[in-house]
């Protein structure tokens, strides 16, 4: 049964209704990304727990297990006992946090896929990363991206200066001008905060553009696109 099964987005930030997440056989943690830990599954609610659940595969099966998350998990109508795993099946419904998020667990015919850990492999000898500035709308291969929110102002900003790197000073000032800022007008915003952001916007960008977006060391992020031209 393993590698034919996907999670359906019902609810839960950051990512958008509807979207699959291609389950491998490996397992995988749900839960919330701190300055020290980034679950395979990453939500944003600080509802959620930093290690929440688990979904692992044993003997052809797929399992769910809560992890002793803050507040519960559930599978169906059922909450789970922390840490017994329950054995999933083609429709059930995974909540976390009475409600907050929503996953169906389901048979995945739909050919569009995301997935996690392996690399999205393309079809085309060609690829492309656009941004239109004016339209805030992002294109992979000519197909358009679902981002918005933060995600999509810090892929704008980067695009714009592709190939320069930008300090996380600048970052701080273009992404939370609603934050307040300390003596230089910096927005107090936490190195965890915007790890966690390009987290979410390399699971949106998929390979092979997410490893374009690069960490420069003590000073800020580049996106590279040199390489793709």
């Amino acid at each position: 049964m393993t590698s034919d099964y996907c999670l359906i987005i019902e609810d839960g930030d950051p990512y958008n209704k509807g979207q699959r997440l291609t389950l491998g056989f490996q397992d995988l943690v749900l839960g919330r990304s701190s300055s020290n830990f980034v679950p395979d599954i990453a939500f944003t609610s600080p509802y959620v727990s930093r290690k929440h659940a688990q979904i692992s595969s044993q003997d052809n099966n797929y399992l769910i297990s809560d992890l002793g998350s803050t507040h519960g998990t559930m599978l169906n109508d059922l909450t789970l006992t922390p840490f017994q795993p329950r054995q999933l099946q083609d429709g059930d419904r995974i909540t976390l946090v009475k409600g907050l998020v929503t996953l169906s667990f389901k048979l995945d015919i739909d050919y569009e896929k995301t997935f996690l850990n392996l690399p999205r492999v393309f079809a085309q000898d060609e690829h492309s990363l656009v941004v239109d500035l004016a339209k805030r709308q992002a294109y992979v291969n000519g197909e358009p991206l679902s981002l918005s929110g933060k995600p999509l102002d810090l892929l704008m900003l980067l695009y714009e200066n592709k190939n320069t790197a930008i300090s996380y000073e600048q970052i701080k000032k273009s992404l939370w001008s609603e934050r307040q800022g300390d003596e230089n007008n910096v927005p107090d915003v936490g190195h965890d905060e915007i790890g966690s952001l390009v987290y979410r916007l390399r699971k949106n960008l998929g390979e092979p553009y997410g490893s374009c977006l690069i960490a420069v060391p003590r000073y800020g992020l580049v996106l590279n696109l040199e390489s793709k031209k």
